[in-house]
């Protein structure tokens, strides 16, 4: 079935009307790419142990992908997730010194290679995400499964929480998730979000997306049980996300999930569906109260309206600014969640780049004033489409001049390069203004650059990028304009003043003909 040009001629004129706006606007925020790689590789004992897993098939390459971040001090720790064969290490680390060629470095075993052992329930089975508390502590979520995207995966390790001493590199303590609250058949533990009102009263909240769930851990009473909801299941109207050249079908429950500052009592959590256009959240104290099992009340539940498009990571910093990506449109945007709403006005984008930022999965504050992101291009992941000749994983930073959530907003970030910094790396394709008003019901993949890289797969053979039965079923800007000034027009010398638009007369000619088809 073919659409009329009539039927088309609103989403064409949406589309150009967002690159009008955007050549009225100022330079987005610059970001810098740390760490890239085209495949994924290991510092291993030798090359003796390197080849030996490679022949043996325990090293598959293709089958490593960088999702989750870190940062500790010049460590930025990083998981590859086993997902399907072949991965060494789950957990790992780069160090980050701020010299030197980044390209392919070696991924680093975390704590050590004897912890990476498939098999060894003692072990690190797959690590999909972890935090790090203001404490140097690092909480790790070991979902205890492995090659669960294959038709026979490993369930035979349970899921796990670790905490790790990060000044001692020592584990401090390990608990083990009970079957009736975390499922060692069916479990996907995606994401953690972690707040702490002392050394020991401190609440863990993990997202599982492949059972719907959101899993609450109290380390002061050593016990953990979940909720659910129907907004944490995936939105099948949500399923497929447009990415540059192809549609790409994920069925994902919860996935991101992040916590209102400290400065709010670390009041709300906030999750997303990786198959959605919404955000919601739920009050800290309802998770504190609630029995294992519940079902929350809808009234208890808070939609904050529509996104602009799918998301996976969330990230919060200490005012209350609520970070994460756009994946059909290869960015980061932020809301100031002290509004209570968020939709696509509402969202201020922050970098944008068809290239870099294929696919913004994790993020990282490293309390400095950065904000960390992963990207993977995880739609080619997923549909076996990578090409190994391109930059395929980045580790990207971006100055936001603020720390995480786990800080006061009253601790400052003190850096003497504030107005020197010049994070020259990403090209810019949009303005960092709210996105279009008078979106259509459903996005549109707006016409950006795809820079110098050519994409040659076509989208047109995809069935689902994960298989089902595994997981998943069914005035704010200027308030944080404040901590981007150094990058933008009175540091840099930029004018923010508005461009004379020459494409004016063609909005007025298509609005007309779009309200007039028979022109």
């Amino acid at each position: 079935m073919g659409f009329s040009t009539v039927k088309l001629l609103p989403f064409l004129f949406w589309s150009i009307l967002v690159s009008v706006k955007s050549e009225l606007q100022g330079p987005l925020s610059s970001y810098e790419v740390l760490f890239s790689w085209k495949e994924i590789d290991f510092q291993f004992p030798s090359p003796e142990v390197r080849d030996e897993l490679l022949s043996s098939k325990k090293f598959i390459r293709p089958n490593n992908i960088v999702t989750g971040i870190k940062v500790f001090g010049n460590r930025i720790f990083l998981t590859v997730p086993r997902w399907r064969d072949g991965v060494p290490s789950t957990l790992n680390y780069v160090v980050y010194n701020g010299t030197g060629d980044f390209t392919s470095s070696l991924l680093i075993p975390y704590p050590t290679w004897e912890m990476q052992e498939v098999g060894n329930c003692n072990s690190l089975q797959y690590v999909q995400s972890m935090e790090i508390d203001q404490f140097g502590r690092m909480w790790i979520v070991d979902v205890g499964r492995v090659n669960i995207f294959s038709t026979t995966p490993d369930n035979r390790c349970p899921p796990k929480l670790l905490l790790v001493d990060l000044a001692k590199d020592e584990i401090i303590k390990r608990y083990e998730f009970p079957d009736n609250v975390v499922s060692q058949q069916t479990n996907f533990l995606n994401d953690i979000a972690v707040g702490c009102k002392d050394k020991e009263k401190c609440w863990a909240y993990i997202s599982d997306a492949k059972d719907g769930k959101l899993v609450v851990y109290n380390l002061e009473e050593n016990r953990s049980w979940y909720v659910h909801h129907k907004t944490m299941m995936a939105d099948p109207g949500a399923s497929v996300i447009p990415i540059l050249d192809g549609n790409y079908t994920f069925n994902v429950n919860i996935d991101g999930i992040a916590l209102s500052p400290l400065d709010t009592n670390f009041e709300r959590v906030y999750y997303c569906p990786l198959s959605s256009y919404h955000l919601y959240s739920v009050s800290s104290s309802v998770l504190h109260e609630a029995v294992n099992g519940v079902s929350l009340g809808d009234s208890q539940v808070v939609s904050h309206g529509r996104t602009f498009s799918q998301s996976d990571g969330l990230a919060m910093d200490s005012e209350g600014f609520l970070f994460y990506g756009l994946l059909a449109n290869n960015s980061v945007v932020y809301f100031n969640t002290t509004s209570g709403r968020v939709d696509e006005s509402s969202e201020v984008l922050l970098v944008q780049n068809d290239v870099d930022l294929q696919w913004v999965d994790t993020f990282a504050f490293d309390n400095e004033g950065y904000l960390y992101m992963t990207t993977n291009r995880m739609q080619r992941y997923s549909t076996n489409t990578f090409d190994f000749s391109e930059t395929n994983f980045r580790v990207a930073r971006v100055f936001t001049g603020s720390k995480s959530y786990m800080y006061s907003a009253k601790d400052k970030v003190i850096t003497l390069a504030t107005t020197e910094i010049s994070l020259g790396s990403g090209e810019n394709t949009m303005s960092p203004t709210n996105l279009d008003d008078n979106a259509p019901d459903k996005p549109v993949l707006v016409g950006l650059d795809k820079d110098s890289e050519k994409y040659e797969h076509s989208g047109e053979n995809i069935g689902d990028a994960v298989d089902t039965n595994q997981i998943g079923s069914g005035s704010q800007q200027q308030q944080h304009q404040n901590h981007h000034d150094h990058q933008h027009g009175e540091v840099e010398g930029k004018s923010s003043a508005p461009k004379t638009n020459e494409h004016v007369p063609v909005v007025i000619f298509l609005t007309v003909l779009m309200f007039n088809p028979g022109l």
